[in-house]
């Protein structure tokens, strides 16, 4: 008699495993579903004094998301600049200085009064009101000498080169050295 339990055990031990499996890639599947997803963070400065940084990101859950925006210093201090995860720990030096816009896609930080002292890893961290356990985040090396300016506009004056040739075209048309339009 035991001998037939362990055939039909046997028998229907592939059915067990695939239910197994079938559990475990619910699961991962349900834990996808309430995370965040971060797809992108870049840094630019708007005129001389502001630091803006993007953090674009996939929303994945219906609940609302919460943030918290840090500098990581050199001496890898923590500072909290703006956050609605933790608002009672915000560093006060940002208080008035940080400005916190935020879309469905798109979180981003507008820091006034920007300076060497600001200088560091910023830090974009998400996660969802309802699970607020597993939040991701990235972070983004900023240097006040290095970094760029914002929009199109910036970008060529922040780009020598480009601005050379733009400058270069215009005297050339200004010369009458290039055709612009048609000729008769």
């Amino acid at each position: 008699m035991p001998r037939c339990r362990y055939r039909t055990v046997e028998r229907i031990w592939p059915f067990l495993k695939m239910k197994q499996l079938l559990i475990l890639s619910a699961l991962a599947v349900l834990s996808m579903v309430e995370s965040q997803q971060i797809t992108k963070i870049d840094a630019c400065t708007i005129e001389t004094k502001k630091l803006r940084v993007d953090c674009n990101y996939r929303k994945n859950s219906s609940g609302a998301i919460k943030y918290e925006w840090s500098l990581i210093t050199e001496k890898n201090e923590i500072l909290v600049i703006n956050s609605t995860l933790n608002p009672e720990k915000g560093y006060p030096a940002f208080k008035h200085r940080a400005e916190v816009d935020m879309t469905d896609v798109l979180l981003r930080l507008t820091l006034t009064g920007f300076g060497k002292s600001d200088e560091g890893k910023y830090m974009c961290r998400l996660c969802s009101e309802t699970d607020v356990k597993n939040d991701y985040n990235k972070t983004i090396p900023v240097k006040h000498a290095d970094i760029a300016t914002c929009g199109a506009f910036g970008l060529v004056l922040s780009s020598p080169w480009m601005l050379s040739l733009l400058l270069s075209l215009t005297v050339l048309q200004a010369l009458d050295a290039l055709p612009c339009g048609s000729q008769n």
